[in-house]
């Protein structure tokens, strides 16, 4: 019994630090769908911001950006380095 109990401990902090890793992705994907980002990016560019969110340090640094034109400034610049690639 104490072992299922610690088990499913364990897998309940597994669980915990998983969605942590993903909340900055969940978080700049729904900025991403903001009015003032959609006006300011082609369809085209928010599906590369897509692929760049990806990335979940990327995603931080979006998400820790409050301002949108540092925002729109980032994002247009890890598009083009997508380009290259």
């Amino acid at each position: 019994m104490v072992k299922a109990i610690s088990s499913l401990g364990k897998s309940f902090l597994a669980a915990q630090e998983m969605q942590k890793e993903h909340d900055f992705i969940i978080e700049a994907l729904d900025l991403l769908q903001t009015e003032e980002i959609k006006e300011e990016l082609t369809e085209e560019e928010r599906s590369l911001a897509m692929t760049v969110f990806l990335d979940e340090k990327k995603a931080k640094v979006f998400c820790s950006t409050k301002d949108i034109t540092p925002q729109l400034s980032f994002l247009w610049r890890e598009i083009r380095r997508l380009d290259y690639i």
